[in-house]
C-alpha cells in the first residue's frame, strides 16, 4: 500500500533583494473558473479526534518534523544538528545528523524537507544558502560517524528566495512561492535554476505602490503582501495555492485557474506598507489572522489544509485540518483536542495519521484519523 509523507513548516518571511527580468512565457491564463465561497460550518462532515502523548521528551525547540513509518524527523532551528532522530518503534533517540553551518554537508535549516521515491532518502531546501541537500539515511545508519548529506545545487538568478518548495512531478519540476517575484502566482523550475513555467497571477498592483531599489535593482514588494503556501498533486499537473493570511484557496489545473474558494471566517486581512527612511517594507496589521500558516499537503484525491486563526501579534498554533477536493468540494473538518504549533501528517491510503508539538510542554502528540 502506498504510504504518503508529509512534511510542513512555517512559513519565515524574508526581505530579499530581487534580481528583476523575465526571458520567459507565462502561463497566466485565465478561465471560467468556479469561485465559491465558504465558511468552517460549511463543510459535509465535522469530525473530532483525540492527540495522545508520544513517549518521547525533546531538549529544544523544533520548529517542523517529518513522519516516517519508521522514524521521526524534527528539523531543528538551533543547536549544533539541523537535523534529529527518533525511533517510533521504541521512542528511542537514535542521534543527529547534517551540521549547522555553510561548509560542505552542513546547513543553516531546512526551510522544506520532503521525501524522494527512494524508501528514508529526503532532499531538503535549505533557502539562507541558497542549496538543494540530499539526506541519506540509510547511509547514516550504516556509518553515523562518517556521514556527509550532499549538496545536489545551488540555487541562483531567478530561483534563488524561492520558497514553499515542493516535487511537482505533473509539471516535470519543483514548484515554489517566491519572495521576490510578482510576475505570477507560482513558479516552476529545474534543478539547473531555470523556470520553465509561471502559471497564476497575483492581484493587479495599486497605482501608487512605490518602487524600492537597490543597487541598481528594482524590488517588488508586492510577492510580500500576498504570502501564502502551495503544493502539487501527486502525479498530475495539478497544483493549490493556500493564503497565509487571508481565506482563500486556488486550484490550478495544468496552467490555468480552475476553482477559487474563499472567505473570510471573520478574519480581517490588512497588510500595512510602511515607510523606514528611504526603505519600505511589508507587515501584517495587528488585526490579522494565521490563516492557512503551513503548508499544505496532497493526496490523490485531496487537499489536506491545517489550519490556524491565530491572531498575527500571538504564537501561531493549530487545532484543525480541512480536508477539499481537487475538485473544490468542501468534504470534512477535522479538529483535535490540543493546540500543536506544528503539523505533520503521513497517510496510507485512507488512514491519516496527524503529528504533532505541543507549545507549551514541547511534548509531540499523535492521533488517527480515516479520509474522507
Amino acid at each position: 500500500m502506498l504510504t504518503r509523507i508529509i512534511s510542513l513548516s512555517p512559513l519565515i518571511t524574508f526581505l530579499l533583494i530581487l534580481t528583476w527580468g523575465c526571458n520567459n512565457a507565462s502561463d497566466n491564463q485565465e478561465s471560467d473558473k468556479e469561485t465559491g465561497d465558504f465558511t468552517h460550518a460549511s463543510f459535509s462532515a465535522n469530525q473530532q479526534i483525540t492527540l495522545r502523548p508520544f513517549p518521547a521528551e525533546l531538549d529544544e525547540d523544533f520548529p517542523s518534523m517529518t513522519i516516517t513509518p519508521d522514524l521521526i524527523l524534527l528539523q531543528g532551528a538551533y543547536g549544533d544538528y539541523a537535523l534529529s532522530v527518533i525511533s517510533r518503534s521504541d521512542s528511542s533517540w537514535m542521534g543527529s545528523l547534517v551540521p549547522r553551518g555553510t561548509g560542505p554537508g552542513e546547513v543553516i535549516a531546512f526551510a522544506s524537507f520532503f521525501p524522494t521515491n527512494e524508501e528514508n532518502v529526503f532532499i531538503g531546501y535549505d533557502i539562507t544558502v541558497g542549496q538543494f541537500v540530499k539526506v541519506d539515511l540509510n547511509a547514516w545508519q550504516r556509518n553515523p560517524t562518517k556521514y556527509v548529506a550532499e549538496m545536489i545545487t545551488r540555487v541562483d538568478g531567478y530561483t534563488k528566495n524561492m520558497y514553499s518548495i515542493t516535487p511537482a512531478s505533473g509539471y516535470k519540476g519543483y514548484a515554489g512561492l517566491s519572495y521576490n517575484l510578482d510576475d505570477a502566482r507560482f513558479y516552476v523550475f529545474d534543478m539547473n535554476n531555470q523556470i520553465t513555467k509561471r502559471i497564476g497571477s497575483l492581484p493587479s498592483v495599486p497605482a501608487n505602490w512605490p518602487t524600492e531599489r537597490e543597487e541598481g535593482f528594482p524590488i517588488s514588494l508586492w510577492a510580500r503582501a500576498h504570502p501564502g503556501a502551495m503544493v502539487t498533486h501527486p502525479t498530475n499537473p495539478w497544483a493549490a495555492f493556500v493564503g497565509k493570511f487571508k481565506d482563500e484557496i486556488i486550484i490550478y489545473k495544468d496552467s490555468t485557474e480552475y476553482k477559487r474558494i474563499v472567505g473570510p471566517e471573520s478574519h480581517p486581512f490588512s497588510m500595512e506598507l510602511q515607510e523606514d527612511g528611504e526603505e519600505f517594507y511589508v507587515l501584517p496589521s495587528d488585526e490579522t489572522h494565521f490563516c492557512f500558516g503551513m503548508q499544505p499537503i496532497a493526496t490523490e484525491e485531496y487537499l489536506l489544509l491545517p489550519y490556524s486563526g491565530s491572531l498575527y501579534s500571538e504564537d501561531i498554533v493549530f487545532q484543525e485540518l480541512l480536508v477539499v477536493s481537487w475538485e473544490g468540494e468542501l468534504v470534512k473538518r477535522i479538529t483535535w483536542n490540543e493546540t500543536i504549533n506544528t503539523v505533520s501528517l503521513i497517510a496510507s491510503g485512507e488512514e491519516l495519521e496527524i503529528f504533532g508539538i505541543d507549545p507549551t510542554t514541547g511534548q509531540i502528540l499523535s492521533g488517527e484519523v480515516l479520509l474522507p
